[in-house]
């Protein structure tokens, strides 16, 4: 009795307290009440919280696929001057990710919200802001995507100190205008002899489809330097794809879809596209991949959410599938059948599909055949991703000889 009577005193002190305050942090409503509650009653609880803990519950409502609930938090952090909500709002409208459609105008006026805030910025707030502009404007799927730009941004981005890595890889993107292969090898390899660990990881990444790469590192040190993941999502699952082609270690398909599963609980839109892969191409052989046109459904849907609206292409064939089977395919041999009377037919996505297949089983000369069918697409995207297959494949030629 007297230690409900003290709890009962503490209460009547506290309640008021509690009841009248105008800031309360996010972290000490998640141990209390758990994340769910947090997500459903994200509204009431955005009025209570500092503008820190606003941007912490944009990003899990981005990370608990609800984007655009995201959006009222994010514009409102935008317009008092935050440059990360700046930066993801420009993001999201201009690539179309999180469930946020494409929308050029919103895109624009953000980014020219983001210019003003840059030319009064102290120096940590423009290096952000530069490596951020740097990204959008040399984004693939961007609609702000700008060449002049890029070069304008990253350029200042390269005279900073730390920035080799960053450096590296643009020169190492086909895409990119900084392109220049031999630079950027030689770059990665000398922020990999400093140490750098970020450098370790996109270096392997870039080596899977870069035969001067190839040319000049081990398979056995590119996957040394992919097992250095870091639970980092995109390199878990980058590291899946070298248990995928065996390059540097034994095929293991079983380790490769763990691998894509557990890059998917980190947040990895590649991870789940890898796991669609494996639903349609090994249906039913596989722990973490799609059992049944519901599961298929999902799938797709969290890969479409992670992924740039004009990036979707890829997953075409799947949804093509879906739409006119609405099952699972029954066998290996029907999903590929269905690939090869469309590829036949004159269908790109599906010649780039087929080819993704061939090559990881190492039929490479099959793989080149779909490869230059895929390249005969008008479809810039269709052609680059049959041009990455190809690029693939010389890598894995160069490492079987």
């Amino acid at each position: 009795m007297k230690n409900l009577f003290k709890l009962i005193i503490v209460l009547v002190v506290i309640a008021p307290f509690y009841a009248g305050a105008t800031t309360l942090k996010l972290k000490d409503i998640f141990d209390e009440k758990g994340m769910d509650y947090i997500i459903a009653n994200h509204e009431p609880i955005s009025k209570k919280i500092d503008n820190e803990d606003k941007l912490d519950l944009a990003n899990i409502l981005i990370n608990s696929y609800r984007g655009p609930d995201a959006l009222p938090l994010l514009s409102d952090l935008a317009k008092k001057g935050d440059i990360r909500a700046n930066a993801l709002l420009i993001i999201k409208y201009s690539q179309g990710v999180n469930g946020v459609s494409i929308d050029e105008q919103k895109a624009k006026f953000w980014v020219e919200k983001l210019v003003g805030i840059y030319k009064k910025a102290n120096e940590d707030d423009k290096q952000f802001i530069e490596y951020k502009f740097c990204d959008i404007y040399g984004g693939k799927e961007s609609v702000l995507k700008n060449e002049s730009k890029e070069r304008e941004y990253c350029s200042k981005v390269f005279d900073r100190p730390k920035s080799t890595g960053f450096y590296a890889s643009k020169l190492l993107e086909p895409n990119s205008a900084f392109f220049n292969p031999n630079k950027g090898i030689e770059l990665f390899e000398k922020c990999i002899q400093d140490g750098g660990w970020a450098c370790k990881v996109n270096y392997a990444y870039i080596g899977l489809s870069s035969p001067e790469i190839a040319k000049r590192t081990t398979a056995k040190q590119l996957f040394e330097y992919a097992s250095d993941d870091k639970s980092v999502p995109n390199a878990i699952n980058n590291l899946g794809l070298f248990y995928e082609r065996g390059i540097g270690t034994q095929v293991d398909l079983k380790r490769a879809t763990e691998q894509f599963n557990k890059a998917i609980n980190y947040g990895s839109g590649f991870g789940m596209y890898n796991l669609i892969f494996y639903s349609f191409f090994y249906p039913g052989q596989f722990e973490f991949t799609a059992k049944t046109s519901d599961d298929a459904e999902r799938f797709l849907m969290i890969y479409d959410y992670w992924t740039e609206q004009n990036g979707r292409f890829d997953a075409l064939p799947y949804k093509e599938w879906m739409s006119e089977k609405n099952r699972m395919p029954a066998s290996q041999s029907e999903f590929l059948d269905y690939l090869k009377a469309k590829s036949k037919n004159g269908d790109a996505r599906s010649s780039c599909l087929l080819g993704d297949y061939y090559r990881n089983i190492n039929q490479i000369d099959t793989a080149l055949v779909f490869a230059n069918e895929g390249m005969k697409s008008k479809d810039k995207r269709i052609k680059k991703w049959c041009g990455h297959l190809e690029q693939s494949v010389q890598v894995i030629k160069i490492y079987s000889n």
